[in-house]
């Protein structure tokens, strides 16, 4: 039994696309926002999924793909690469937290969202010589 539409932001990168490679078969459909279309080398191969093309940055063009996937559960792993040495907060804030904003806010009103699961990757934590806990 298929459990609903998920949308995965940040479809193309390292974390989205292997979330979109786990749930292709497991959703009745897979919506993969990505910012760049022509960087998709990670989904080569992966059947199944609805692409939709658009800056996070832009407020309606989040809505729009929202609306046009109609989710069930939204996987955002859209963000800025915040490497520990990153000292350019405007660009961490427009690029992270503008388009969880954005996203939350095109969703919230959907009667259909069961989830919405905000994800990072370790690199937010620097180098480490012990493991993360």
């Amino acid at each position: 039994m298929a459990l609903g539409r998920i949308l995965v932001t940040g479809a193309n990168g390292f974390i989205g696309a292997n979330i979109v490679r786990h749930f292709v078969r497991k959703f009745s459909e897979v919506h993969a926002l990505v910012r760049t279309p022509e960087n998709l080398w990670r989904l080569t191969g992966v059947e199944g999924v609805e692409v939709h093309a658009a800056d996070m940055v832009d407020s309606a063009a989040v809505r729009a793909v929202v609306v046009a996937a109609r989710p069930t559960v939204v996987m955002h792993f859209a963000s800025h690469a915040a490497l520990p040495d990153e000292r350019d907060e405007a660009a961490v804030f427009t690029h992270t937290i503008l388009p969880l904003v954005h996203l939350v806010a095109a969703v919230r009103d959907l009667p259909d969202v069961r989830a919405v699961i905000n994800a990072g990757s370790s690199s937010e934590y620097g180098s480490q010589t012990v493991p993360l806990r």
